[in-house]
């Protein structure tokens, strides 16, 4: 929801800005033209070059904003836990930090090490996107919080999603245990 109102308040400053240049182009154009039908030739002229001027300022100032950011605090962080691997975890019930920590069959890596791995590829790449854009500053995604643009919640958005979606998948496993346990003493 952060992430939602982020966005549509940079798309508004975005929209009022070339609202701005287009109003801007239009009135400079329409005192051209005027200018030039009283015989104000130089001064139409004057006028097209301070209208070009103001439309490039609006245009640079529109690229150069920084995105709006909310503060937003998480103390009970499970992407924490999974990044930093404790020994024992903090927000997991021990069975489901057994279960996350398990070497998967046939050498595969465990829960941990194949989310950690995502993780890893999804902050490099935002990483990567926001130091193209000259924004050096990186998001503290397994910390006690930060300040986030969308952006930065959509990433973190998606890294407890892939978390649910793994916690689900360990839900369903249990849950097909259960009946296979239940199934043979019902048949008695």
């Amino acid at each position: 929801m952060t992430a939602t109102l982020l966005t549509r308040q940079e798309n508004s400053r975005e929209k009022r800005m070339t609202i701005g240049a287009i109003t801007t182009g239009a009135l400079t154009a329409l005192t051209v033209g005027l200018l030039k039908l009283g015989d104000h030739e130089d001064a139409g002229e004057w006028v097209g070059i301070g209208g070009g001027l103001a439309e490039a300022g609006l245009g640079i100032t529109s690229l150069l904003q920084k995105p709006p950011k909310a503060d937003f605090q998480h103390q009970r962080n499970p992407l924490r836990d999974i990044w930093s691997h404790p020994a024992t975890s903090t927000v997991f019930p021990p069975l489901v930090w057994y279960y996350l920590n398990k070497p998967k069959s046939g050498g595969n890596p465990s829960l941990i090490d194949a989310l950690r791995s995502r993780w890893e590829l999804l902050v490099s790449l935002n990483t990567e996107a926001k130091r193209s854009r000259r924004r050096k500053q990186e998001v503290d995604y397994f910390g006690k919080g930060d300040f986030y643009t969308a952006e930065d919640l959509t990433v973190r958005s998606t890294m407890l999603g892939q978390l649910a979606t793994e916690l689900q998948l360990m839900n369903n496993d249990l849950t097909i245990l259960l009946n296979e346990i239940v199934r043979p003493a019902v048949k008695r």
